[in-house]
């Protein structure tokens, strides 16, 4: 009995691995696929934003005006 659990053990493993190896690949394709598509029906304009004028993409924060109270009041 103890042979046979270890074989099924392996063969299990085996067919685990496998498994995964399909599913992740799928997901992989498809989920590349979808992106793919998504660029293409929208225009890649729309995904990628534009530099500002000194090259950089960082944006200032606008319409934060921090509270002195509200900060000393956090735990």
């Amino acid at each position: 009995m103890g042979k046979l659990r270890a074989v099924l053990w392996a063969v299990i493993r085996k067919v685990q691995s496998w498994v995964m190896f399909v599913l992740l690949l799928f997901l992989y394709v498809v989920g590349f696929g979808i992106t793919y598509l998504f660029t293409v029906v929208f225009d890649r304009r729309l995904l990628k934003p534009n530099p500002t004028k000194d090259g950089t993409f960082w944006s200032d924060a606008r319409g934060y005006e921090p509270d002195m109270d509200d900060a000393l009041r956090q735990t």
